[in-house]
């Protein structure tokens, strides 16, 4: 049973690697209305600055930071702050991201998804509507920390 374990556990993270991999810039043929056009899928781009948002002034937005590396993920990983606030989440990677696990969202508070790139900040704004918990994950849904909204 063990056995079976460590090797769809193996499976899972195989297949994950894949499917990141694959979704990075590669060609596909598109069919639109008879013609044959060419199109290159979108890749998971780190962000260094963000669109201002809003209006708010610097004093009314919660900061956290953390840094990301392979061996620690994020850390920290719990975040505290206050509900209804905007939250900047700075993370700086140490090192590249690999796998789905060297990209980065919230799926409760955005669509934005990030890969890390070693020296580069990925930058998340955005405001817990209520208390509750915000899971921080990789692109296929595995936690990478939380925040905590009170």
């Amino acid at each position: 049973m063990k056995i079976l374990a460590v090797f769809l556990t193996i499976a899972v993270i195989v297949v994950g690697v894949v499917i990141f991999k694959s979704s990075r810039a590669k060609p596909l043929i598109v069919y639109d209305d008879q013609e044959i056009t060419r199109y290159v899928a979108p890749t998971i781009e780190p962000r260094v600055e963000p669109k201002p948002t809003s209006t708010l002034s610097q004093k009314a937005v919660q900061v956290i930071r953390a840094t990301y590396n392979i061996e620690d993920g994020l850390s920290p990983s719990r975040f505290k702050v206050k509900a209804g606030v905007p939250v900047r989440l700075e993370v700086k990677a140490i090192v590249d991201g690999l796998g789905c696990m060297g990209s980065i969202t919230i799926p409760e508070l955005t669509d934005e998804v990030y890969g890390f790139e070693k020296d580069v900040t990925n930058v998340f704004e955005v405001t817990p509507p209520s208390p509750g918990e915000y899971v921080i994950t990789c692109a296929m849904g595995i936690p990478h920390g939380v925040i905590i909204a009170e």
